[in-house]
This record gives structure tokens, C-alpha cells and sequence, in this order.
């Protein structure tokens, strides 16, 4: 038995379309030499965008993005992906034609859902398998030459970044409902701007709006640079606290500039600060993603404008060349001392006139080199009022442990969750019912409460979550289900987690709503090891918490519970149903030595496992011994109960 997960990931199929013009023209070992290329072409593309080649077969090749490691945003990376591959075979293709008179082209189908993977290649088995494989391969054998499909559950995850065209629902064989599809064409510009998206509104946030605030007044009193960390989860609204401040900083009279540190693909180490320099210098307001810098705003010679407001010295003309070409191209012209001290002058100058806010997004992913530049005009930006605001995961103090300790100039504000009565405003603000109340006032009054409640226990406090859940409430009026975004970003701060540390999360995920160490402990296998170091680790991580202090006459008897719900549900449905089923049985077997009469908790586990095992196939004599044995219990426990009255 391989070792299985659950995993909703997104799959690329591409296959060459004329390979069988091209063999007829070309001598087998030249044909060889040309596939060798196109393989090394198209992997190229897929690695770059974060994608694991499965395999090739034959002139056609199979890549999964989400494998070994979850992205939340794998699908938009399989999307750019796969648009690389069609402008690169493109190239190529002209290049091939005027050697050999034959064209090649390609046609790609992707698909997002969930895979059971074995973690590895090995031995000729697949890495991953499940309807999601299958469907994006009817969609790549469906896509004209030149094109690129994608399945519904794809489209959900990119529409707001892509440019698609729908077209007929496709009928393939294995399928009894037609497949939607969509033609994809492109990928917008992730542009951002300091102002933010409008339309959904900020909730609470008044407190960290008066520490950055008090932050950026003693900046501007005392003349001098501060560094000031946003440390918050994915989607709890960090990034739109920050432009909100930014927003009001730049009404009361600063210059205000943004960057964004993008997940990978950067130009250079510092090319984030491309974009940042140009608003500087320019004025531009908008802020470059991680698809490209585009046309520079300064026009062709940011050299003359970077010496216009450094002055006219040697130093600053030095200072001017080296970063002229990081404005330009996203990469410094120079070394990175020279630059960093480069970047210094030009804030001390920048700031001379009126305060500067420099806001760096996303910095968890942010190289080394580019912390290395914002750490040093922390400590030698003087006599300039200087607001570095810098926005970040608590990733990044898991890679940086150190960032911003020892510094008094130097704030961390952690952005938490919203609380119950800010998150039901939010809701409130988005949610609107499908129901008339002016046909039935008193049912439609309470079935939006009652829907309103579950968003806002759904939601954990998460205005991204928030947005997204409602959202697809409105459009499926299911209260309960997750869309897929929410899940991605809940899956890919899983998948960070050491070996050990996800094996104790899903041993909690079987127990149930709350455990203690030693209900870790009976489904651990024999020689993990104590289970509390790796609990208080997943409690910094904030992805358990205390459920409540232990008994008295119970010495470590703590009891733990899941911060979130959603949690606990992604790190169940991402174990194998096999895996659940023996825990399952492991857990009643466990319960039953310590509290024989617990007939309920004993019953629910066994049945749990005797429905997971019947949706592996029919019932075997483990499931029917299992499914036997949880009615005894339920028996019991519904006798118990009749006799309680």
C-alpha cells in the first residue's frame, strides 16, 4: 500500500499537433533531437510557474500544479503556464518550419479537483489519479490547435485574472452531464493600486489604524525612518488596512509609494522595488505585479530623473547609475552594497520635502537581498521622515525569525481575525438573500439569520473568507460549502507543515471536536514520540488552540481544539479514505479500553469508518465486522438515552 493524500490540485494536459507531419520529413534521429527540444521547451514553462512534469507520453505531456507542495493560487500559475507553452511552441514552431518545412503546434486542457497522489513517482505508478486527470485530458483532446480549455472549477479560481471566452459544453466519453469549458486567451495584469478594489467594505480595524498612525506622526515629529510590520493571516485584511492607511497618509500631504513581492518569476532579487521607484519619481500610482513591469513611466532615460532629484554631486551620480537600471529593468546595475546605500540617498532625498511612505506587500516572499535592502534603510535612513510599511505572513518569521528584533525604530502589529460581532456586520453588508420578504417575511426573516449565523461561523473571522463564502452562497444557496479559493488558501498553509506536525493535526482532525495529548498519542504510530512539542508548534502556528484548562485531578489532561473549522475539515478530506477508516476503528478501540459504557463516541467512530470503507468498494469482512460493531454501540447508546427519558 503506497502512501495516499487527497489533494485538489490543478492538472495540465499538452499535446503536439502535427507531430505526424513532421516524422514523415524528418530522419528518426533528427526527429528525436526536435522532441528532445519541445520536452525541454514545455518543461521549462511548467517549472517556471511552480508545475511538476508527471510524465510524457508520446508527443504529449501531463504536468500537475499543487504536487509536492500547494499554492493557493496553483491554477492561475497552470493558466500562465500554459500560455507560455502556446507562445513558446509558437517560436519555436517558426523556427522548426523554416529548417524542416513542417509546423508544429500545441493544444492544452487544464482542470482543477481533487487527486489521491502517492507523494512520488515510482516503480511506473502515477503520481496523481482521480476525475480530475481524465477531465483535463477530454479538454486538451477537445482544444483546437493553438488553444487552451479550461474546466469550470478553473475558471472559478482565475476569472478575476483571466480573459476567457465560453464555449459549448462538451460531450466526452465517461461523462453522462456535458463538460462546461472555456477558451482561455490570456492573463490580465495583476495591477494594484493604493486605493484598493472598491465595493467591499472595511470592517473594525480602528485600533491598528491608530498605532499606524501614531507611527507615522513620530515620523514626521522627530524626522527619522521607522519600520513598521502588518504580520496577518492569508485574507484577513492586511493588505487592505495598508492601503487604507496609505491612502489617508497620502491626503494629509506624503509621498506615497507601493511595491508587491511576487511568489515567484521576479526579474531579481530587488525587483519589486522597480515599481516603487517609478511612483516615487513619477507620481504613478499603480503598482506592478509579478507579471512584468510593462512600459517604463519615467520614458527612456530614468538615469536623468533619478540625478534630478538626488542632485548633482559625484555620489549621487553615482548613486543615479545604480539605480537607473533596476528602475528600468528590475535589475540592479551594480552591486547590491552599492545599491542598497544607492537606495538610501534616494529615500533621504525623496523624503526631503514632504513625508514618504514606502509600502512593501507580501514580504513573507521576499528574497533575502531585497530584506537585506529594507533592513538597511531602517537603520541608515536619518534626518528624513520615512514610514517603511511593511506587509507580511507570519511565514515570514518562520524563514526570518529575526526580522526587525533589535531595532528601536522598529513596530509588529498583528492584524487578527475579525471578532463575531465586526464579522456578522460584514456579512450583513455583503449578503443579500435571494428571498422576496414581502411574500413570506417571517420564514425568509429566519432562514437569513440562520444562513447569516453559519457564514459567520464559516468564515472564522476572515473578511477574504467572508467575500468569497458569500459570494458563492449567493450564487448556490448552500451555506455549507467552501469555494474552492477559500480552500486553496487554507490547503497551502497546510502544506508548509513539517512531516510530524501534519500527522498530529490529522490524528486530531479523526478525534473530534476536542482531544488531549494522549488521544494524539493512541493514533500516533508506535516510536513518533511525545506529541506536545509538536501541538505547542501547530498552537504558534494558529492552527490549534486551548480548548479550556485541565481538570484539577487531571495533570496534563489540556484539552486542544482546531482554531477553525475549516481547518480541521481540509486536513480530514486531504487523508486517504482508507487511512480515515483505520483511524477511525484505532480511536473506538482506544476509547473503549478507557470509557467501556461511551457507546455514543464508540458507535459514531466505528460508523464513520464503516461508511468510509463502503466508498472504497463493496463491503469486505473488515467493513461488515466494523458496520456490525458500530450498531451494537448505536443500540446502546439510543437504549441509554430512552432510559434517561
Amino acid at each position: 500500500m503506497h502512501d495516499m493524500s487527497r489533494k485538489t490540485i490543478t492538472v495540465v494536459f499538452c499535446d503536439m499537433v502535427g507531430s505526424t507531419a513532421l516524422s514523415e520529413r524528418l530522419d528518426a534521429e533528427a526527429l528525436r533531437h526536435v522532441m528532445l527540444r519541445y520536452y525541454d521547451l514545455l518543461r521549462a514553462c511548467l517549472e517556471r510557474h511552480g508545475g511538476t512534469v508527471e510524465k510524457f507520453i508520446g508527443d504529449a505531456v501531463m504536468a500537475v500544479f499543487g504536487i509536492p507542495v500547494v499554492h493557493e493560487d496553483d491554477a492561475l500559475r497552470a493558466a500562465r503556464a500554459a500560455l507560455d507553452m502556446l507562445a513558446a511552441v509558437e517560436e519555436s514552431g517558426e523556427e522548426l518550419e523554416r529548417e524542416t518545412g513542417a509546423r508544429i503546434a500545441v493544444r492544452i486542457g487544464i482542470h482543477t479537483g481533487e487527486v489521491v497522489t502517492s507523494g512520488a513517482a515510482d516503480a511506473g505508478h502515477a503520481l496523481v489519479s482521480g476525475e480530475a486527470v481524465n477531465v483535463a485530458a477530454r479538454l486538451e483532446q477537445h482544444a483546437p490547435a493553438g488553444q487552451i480549455l479550461i474546466g469550470a472549477d478553473t475558471h472559478g479560481l482565475i476569472a478575476a485574472h483571466a480573459e476567457t471566452t465560453e464555449v459549448e459544453p462538451l460531450t466526452v466519453r465517461g461523462k453522462s452531464e456535458p463538460v462546461p469549458a472555456w477558451r482561455l486567451t490570456g492573463i490580465r495584469d495583476e495591477a494594484r493600486t493604493l486605493a484598493g478594489p472598491p465595493g467591499v467594505p472595511m470592517v473594525d480595524r480602528g485600533d491598528e489604524l491608530a498605532q499606524l498612525r501614531m507611527a507615522f506622526a513620530r515620523v514626521v515629529r522627530d524626522r527619522s525612518c521607522h519600520l513598521v510590520t502588518l504580520f496577518g493571516d492569508p485574507g484577513v485584511g492586511k493588505s487592505r488596512l495598508a492601503r487604507a492607511f496609505a491612502a489617508e497618509a497620502e491626503r494629509d500631504g506624503a509621498l506615497v509609494a507601493g511595491a508587491h513581492c511576487p511568489p515567484y518569476g521576479s526579474a531579481g532579487p530587488l525587483a519589486p522595488l522597480a515599481p516603487l521607484l517609478t511612483q516615487a519619481l513619477g507620481g504613478v500610482r499603480t503598482v506592478a505585479g509579478p507579471a512584468g513591469l510593462g512600459a517604463h513611466p519615467l520614458g527612456p532615460n530614468p538615469r536623468a530623473r533619478l540625478a534630478e532629484v538626488l542632485g548633482g554631486g559625484e555620489a549621487e551620480r553615482d548613486a543615479a547609475t545604480a539605480l537607473a537600471r533596476l528602475a528600468r529593468t528590475g535589475v540592479s546595475g551594480t552591486s547590491f552594497d552599492e545599491t542598497r546605500w544607492a537606495l538610501q540617498l534616494l529615500c533621504t532625498a525623496l523624503a526631503g520635502n514632504r513625508p514618504l511612505v514606502a509600502v512593501v506587500d507580501d514580504l513573507h516572499w521576499a528574497h533575502e537581498d531585497l530584506l537585506g535592502a529594507l533592513d538597511h534603510l531602517a537603520d541608515w535612513v536619518q534626518g528624513a521622515p520615512v514610514l517603511l510599511l511593511c506587509v507580511a505572513r507570519p511565514d515570514l518569521l518562520e524563514r526570518h525569525p529575526q526580522w526587525g528584533s533589535g531595532k528601536l525604530n522598529a513596530t509588529a502589529l498583528v492584524v487578527p481575525p475579525l471578532a463575531a460581532d465586526d464579522c456578522r456586520e460584514l456579512v450583513l453588508r455583503l449578503y443579500e438573500p435571494a428571498a422576496d420578504p414581502e411574500v413570506v417575511p417571517h420564514a425568509t426573516t429566519v432562514a437569513h439569520d440562520e444562513v447569516v449565523e453559519r457564514l459567520v461561523h464559516r468564515s472564522e473571522g476572515n473578511p477574504l473568507f467572508v467575500e468569497q463564502i458569500v459570494g458563492m452562497v449567493s450564487e448556490s444557496d448552500d451555506p455549507r460549502f467552501v469555494p474552492p479559493s477559500v480552500r486553496a488558501v487554507v490547503a497551502a498553509r497546510l502544506d508548509r507543515l513539517e512531516p510530524a506536525e501534519r500527522a498530529v493535526l490529522e490524528c486530531a482532525a479523526v478525534t473530534g471536536a476536542e482531544f488531549t495529548a494522549a488521544d494524539l498519542t493512541a493514533l500516533l504510530p508506535p516510536g513518533a514520540g511525545p506529541v506536545e512539542h509538536a501541538v505547542r508548534t501547530l498552537v504558534r502556528r494558529r492552527l490549534l488552540e486551548a480548548a479550556g484548562a485541565p481538570a484539577p485531578t487531571e495533570p496534563g489532561a489540556a484539552r486542544w481544539r482546531f482554531v477553525s473549522q475549516l481547518i480541521r475539515d481540509e486536513v480530514y478530506s486531504g487523508m486517504s479514505k482508507l487511512v480515515r477508516a483505520r483511524q477511525h476503528e484505532r480511536f473506538a478501540e482506544y476509547h473503549a479500553e478507557r470509557a467501556p459504557d461511551g457507546h455514543h463516541t464508540i458507535g459514531t467512530h466505528l460508523e464513520e469508518a464503516f461508511r468510509l470503507r463502503l466508498d472504497l468498494g463493496p463491503a469486505d469482512a473488515t467493513a461488515r465486522s466494523t458496520g456490525a460493531r458500530a450498531a451494537d454501540h448505536l443500540a446502546a447508546a439510543g437504549t441509554a438515552a430512552l432510559g434517561r427519558g
